[in-house]
């Protein structure tokens, strides 16, 4: 009887094993995180055509990554940052003052993400922000996105 259980253990190891590595896929349990950089400002709101600092935290990161704007129901790619703004830590942002996802429901709620530029990966976000109307600076021709 022991023998049985012991035999029945060891097959159902084996095919644990050889199930994980078919195809060089890995089985992953749901506990475990893929680790994200952080994106801080002192702001929880930001203002469209006003320009907002993020300081990063991605440590070892010196690759050119896009910041976009992430929605519900839209993503807004802002610009291209550097690969040595990267390594300084602090990225810069404007909201355009004009553009279809500002038609959307209000209030407006999302995050800044950082996705490197080679392959879309996300490295960082921030906390969720929200987005106020248009401020002063798109009275006088600021930003204008999608």
């Amino acid at each position: 009887m022991v023998l049985v259980v012991v035999l029945v253990a060891g097959f159902l190891i084996f095919l644990s094993v050889l199930a994980s590595q078919v195809g060089g896929l890995h089985i992953r349990s749901a506990s475990q995180t893929v680790p994200l950089g952080t994106l801080t400002s002192v702001q929880t709101t930001l203002v469209p055509g006003a320009p907002t600092a993020f300081q990063t935290r991605l440590p070892g990161t010196a690759v050119a990554a896009w910041v976009v704007l992430r929605f519900a129901d839209a993503t807004v790619p802002l610009r291209l940052v550097s690969e040595a703004e990267m390594q300084r830590g602090t990225v810069s942002l404007t909201v355009p003052c004009r553009g279809s996802f500002l038609e959307g429901a209000k209030p407006l709620r999302g995050r800044v993400v950082l996705s490197a530029a080679a392959n879309g990966a996300v490295l960082a976000q921030s906390d969720v922000f929200t987005v106020l109307p248009a401020g002063p600076d798109c009275f006088f021709g600021g930003p204008v996105g999608n």
